[in-house]
């Protein structure tokens, strides 16, 4: 088996802010070309890791399911990035790295609130308090160092990986998620273990 080396994720967000800050150049003159650009980076932020704040709402930690929900929608992320360069403001890899990372923030909910939040993200002036008070989400602080009292190795696909930190490095997926996978029945997963 081989084994994965851990690669920071910020390296994935410095390597996306570059994709952007040199994809722009070819695109802003071009206003059909622009929204594609939107589109495309909407979608490499969903494909990145996300990063937790550390709070989960009460009613995930009743049921003991999540899903992670974007404090900033990732749809206007994209067009937030784009506006401030279309404007003309001057934007290093390092500074628009710490964009992204800052509104790639996720909160783990239950499905249901996620599902009830989403039309409210698609609104000109979404506010997450606001949504949050609106439907009676309550968050709850609970930290997730990336550390587990009982360690355990995955084998995904036949390659080995010591700690769940590197399998969400190469795949770009939550531990949530990674638990899921390796815990499925469904014949997709099937290649997804603990060991």
């Amino acid at each position: 088996m081989t084994h994965i080396h851990r690669t920071p994720i910020r390296q994935d967000y410095e390597s996306l802010a570059v994709y952007i800050l040199e994809g722009f150049e070819a695109h802003k003159h071009n206003s059909k070309s622009l929204r594609w650009f939107v589109a495309g980076i909407r979608n490499q932020i969903f494909d990145l890791a996300e990063v937790y704040t550390g709070y989960r709402s009460k009613e995930s930690i009743e049921t003991n399911r999540i899903t992670p929900e974007h404090v900033f929608p990732r749809q206007k992320t994209a067009e937030y990035i784009v506006n401030l360069l279309l404007s003309g403001r001057k934007m290093t890899t390092a500074r628009l790295t710490k964009l992204l990372m800052s509104r790639s923030r996720v909160h783990y909910v239950s499905k249901r609130e996620n599902e009830v939040l989403i039309p409210w993200q698609k609104s000109r002036d979404y506010k997450w308090r606001k949504a949050y008070r609106h439907f009676k989400i309550e968050l709850v602080h609970v930290p997730f160092d990336g550390t587990r009292k009982k360690k355990r190795s995955y084998n995904i696909d036949e390659l080995f990986y010591e700690l769940w930190k590197d399998v969400q490095d190469v795949y770009g997926i939550s531990y949530n998620e990674i638990y899921r996978r390796c815990n499925s029945k469904s014949p997709k997963w099937q290649t997804w273990k603990f060991v």
